[in-house]
């Protein structure tokens, strides 16, 4: 990134989160892509659907669940980085959240527990409301092929 002139930018951020989720959110939709029967896109083609038809009409609402999951699984992973975030990003203006959280509230001589916690359970609501509003997605493309039938 120090080569890149990117240290101290959200760039680094995002190509950082975007390459360490990326393996496991190809993975994870790979597993998902292989529960697709292959008798509908055997159909489809009966039918005379393109190859861009049928990514668009039957591959890619058949998985939404798979990549609601796996964006769920991205933004909780980069919201709660401390790592990357105290790494790349070193000014004080540009921290983010998690990082901010410890280096305003933790110290060598003392740490202000009380409001770390506070500040912790408010920093946790955004997450929170999208897992509440995508959970349904969520636990359907977890448990996706998990069971034959």
């Amino acid at each position: 990134m120090q080569n890149l002139g990117l240290l101290d930018t959200y760039w680094a951020l995002l190509i950082s989160y975007v390459v360490f989720t990326l393996p496991v959110g190809t993975w994870t939709l790979k597993s998902y892509f292989d529960q697709i029967p292959d008798a509908l896109i055997e159909s489809a083609k009966l039918d005379g659907a393109s190859s861009l038809k049928i990514m668009f009409r039957i591959i890619f609402p058949i998985s939404v669940p798979g990549m609601i999951s796996i964006a769920i699984y991205g933004i909780v992973w980069s919201w709660n980085d401390l790592l990357y975030s105290m790494t790349l990003v070193t000014d004080q203006s540009s921290r983010t959240l998690a990082s901010g959280l410890v280096m305003t509230f933790l110290g060598e001589a003392s740490t202000n527990w009380g409001a770390m916690m506070a500040a912790s359970v408010v920093s946790a609501i955004p997450v929170t409301i999208i897992f509440v509003f995508l959970q349904r997605y969520f636990i359907q493309g977890l448990t996706s092929g998990a069971v034959k039938g």
